[in-house]
């Protein structure tokens, strides 16, 4: 029967057939209310039928509420992207991080990893490691870890990362851990710090942005003997202790680096110094550190000072020789001299010693070259590069000489004319005449020679030797 009769209603004239209306649609609705009172088995199996569905849909929000799951599919395909092996036994390195995995799970084929990064996942609870015999560092930061547990079977543990999680006390490390990074956590007082005791190895601690407040926790940091790093930037009990830095400096004693900064070993001769006597002693052993490093200064400019010094003594000049101030290398008997020359501005250095011989007749070409050279000044010569002569060593022999006086006019005049062709190349060389010993090897003849004598004994050695030649 239905609930409701249709009921034809015509247009409403007047308010009698409104209030029958009203009474029509009381009577159905209490109709409709008997009728579900005298059918009570109908609804009860009615809601029975729609629970199981009820239940799957509670099921299946549950599933979506899990979130991505750490499957063995899904660790395969992150070791490929990562360009890892297949082969799970032969990865070392597992990148497992910002995936949004709920739960450590499906890692016990992967015996052979030694670095487990899980970080800005949602991991609630370290498990599920019992195979990672081998494993040095496991990074958790950015999880929603509450406490730190299970990490007994990981014996080589090296490193352990649970920054950023919501920890309020440290427990069960294991005795390996050399490196403990756990700031931006939930730890407040020095009982909370209890569990690095277990990990007398450890030498690295971030405490960095916790609540800590307690001056206490000196005495939990005193215990650990390789402490060198710590860093408890960020929490209030740095306010608290007084002289902070100098007190933690003095009572961790192999404290390396402090916060953001290192600890030197001015540093903690100062801070020992300030510990033993005060204010006054820590300036004395200040001024002590400040002398000691200027000797060391002054050490290492004497030293560089004493190499150069050596090396210069290696580059000695030969035996009885020495260099003008214009850099040339002559005899130390010359030296006066060529100082006097060189204030003149004439001193030149010969590539070769030429000796002066006994002058021959000279030609009228020879004369003509005598009479202008006489009559012109050193400075007045462009500065010309000098030919290469030959060198004469000793004095010639009565043999010699005689031979040279034999030489014929015509190879003299022939060899002056090759020789006065490159005239105006050659630097003349001006011997003096007073002084007997001059500054080459040889006599020098009582007459000043000019240019064209010079030229001319040249000539005559040259063709001596080519006398010698055609006689031989």
């Amino acid at each position: 029967m239905p609930l409701i009769e249709e009921i034809d209603c015509p247009e409403v004239d007047s308010s009698p057939k409104y209030s029958k209306l009203a009474e029509d649609s009381n009577r159905i609705v209490t109709e409709s209310n008997e009728s579900k009172k005298s059918n009570p088995v109908e609804i009860t199996s009615v809601n029975t039928v729609n629970l199981p569905n009820n239940e799957n849909k509670t099921d299946n929000t549950n599933q979506k509420d899990d979130g991505p799951q750490m499957t063995v599919a899904a660790i395969k395909k992150l070791c490929k992207e990562h360009k890892g092996y297949s082969t799970p036994e032969l990865n070392e390195i597992l990148y497992l991080h910002f995936q949004g995995f709920g739960k450590i799970q499906n890692l016990e084929l992967y015996t052979g990893v030694k670095c487990l990064w899980l970080e800005a996942n949602g991991i609630q609870e370290i498990e599920n490691l019992d195979n990672q015999k081998e494993l040095k560092c496991l990074y958790l930061q950015q999880n929603l870890l509450n406490e730190i547990k299970n990490l007994e079977p990981l014996i080589e543990l090296h490193t352990l990362n649970v920054s950023n999680n919501y920890i309020t006390k440290i427990t069960n490390l294991v005795p390996t851990i050399h490196t403990l990074q756990i700031s931006k956590n939930r730890l407040r007082d020095a009982d909370a710090l209890d569990g690095l005791l277990g990990a007398p190895k450890i030498s690295v601690i971030d405490l960095s942005h916790n609540s800590l407040e307690d001056p206490a926790i000196v005495d939990v940091l005193e215990k650990l003997p390789e402490l060198s790093v710590i860093n408890l930037m960020g929490n209030p009990v740095i306010k608290k202790i007084k002289n902070y830095r100098k007190v933690l400096t003095v009572r961790l004693a192999n404290l390396k680096y402090l916060d953001d900064r290192p600890v030197f070993p001015k540093d903690r001769a100062c801070a020992e110094a300030w510990a033993r006597g005060g204010i006054e002693a820590e300036k004395e052993e200040r001024q002590r550190w400040v002398a000691r490093e200027r000797a060391k200064i002054e050490s290492c400019y004497n030293s560089l000072s004493t190499i150069k010094k050596n090396a210069q003594e290696k580059k000695k000049l030969p035996e009885g020789m020495t260099r003008t101030k214009s850099g040339l290398l002559i005899p130390k008997s010359l030296a006066a001299k060529a100082e006097k020359t060189e204030q003149d501005g004439h001193l030149e250095e010969p590539k070769k010693i030429v000796r002066i011989q006994d002058h021959e007749p000279q030609t009228a070409t020879q004369d003509s070259a005598s009479e202008k050279s006489e009559d012109e000044d050193f400075d007045d010569l462009p500065e010309l590069e000098e030919p290469e002569t030959t060198e004469v060593i000793g004095t010639l022999s009565n043999s010699e000489e005689t031979e040279e006086n034999e030489t014929t006019e015509e190879t003299i005049e022939e060899k002056t004319n090759s020789v006065t062709e490159t005239e105006s190349e050659i630097i003349e060389l001006k011997a003096p005449s007073a002084d007997q010993s001059s500054i080459f090897s040889g006599p020098v003849s009582s007459a000043q020679p000019t240019s064209s004598n010079i030229f001319s004994d040249l000539v005559s050695t040259q063709s001596t030797g080519d006398g010698r030649g055609h006689e031989s």
